[in-house]
């Protein structure tokens, strides 16, 4: 839960903050490769987001004006993976998801041994119930993760806002530390 509440922070700020470049103002930027390895802990419990080379302003995302390269499709949301609809702040949701996934349960959402394997799962958007592999896990949680890992964008959390705030209950459930305090 902690992790997931200082990504969820990271990409409350990442979504709606105003930036300018080549002159225009733009609102809001996804990042599209949220993924373990982009993503650093440092000693003091700060959490950093790396690697935007796959980023887009909300904007740009809004009429199909982003790189259709896909990062890692272990983690990229199927609207990138499979090329159906364009992205917005859902598309990182479901990268939390993935994220979450893996920390929970200790394997990837996605358990290929190959990329086609992996490719299959994700066309599929098969993945095993957490309440099978953690049974200890709190329900809330498990909603949640499974929410964010919704193959349809519509049935994801809306926001990073709104994640965060689930999180947050849960994670008051569990613990008296703060998330910085927790890692």
């Amino acid at each position: 839960t902690a992790v997931g509440i200082m990504i969820c922070k990271a990409l409350e700020y990442l979504h709606t903050c105003k930036f300018q470049l080549e002159k225009a103002e733009h609102k809001g930027l996804l990042h599209l490769d949220l993924k373990p390895s982009n993503i650093i802990l440092s000693l003091s419990g700060t959490l950093k987001i790396m690697d935007f080379g796959l980023s887009t302003s909300l904007d740009d995302a809004r009429i199909g004006k982003f790189l259709s390269k896909v990062g890692s499709p272990q983690y990229s949301p199927p609207e990138l993976l499979l090329g159906s609809i364009n992205p917005d702040e859902r598309s990182d949701i479901f990268s939390v998801g993935c994220i979450l996934y893996e920390l929970v349960s200790g394997s990837k959402a996605f358990p290929g041994t190959t990329s086609e394997e992996v490719m299959q799962l994700r066309r599929e958007n098969i993945h095993i119930n957490l309440k099978k592999v953690h049974r200890s896990l709190p329900q809330p949680f498990v909603e949640l993760i499974e929410q964010c890992l919704s193959y349809e964008k519509e049935k994801r959390p809306s926001d990073a806002f709104s994640v965060r705030k689930q999180l947050e209950k849960i994670h008051a459930k569990l613990t008296t530390l703060t998330p910085e305090s927790t890692i």
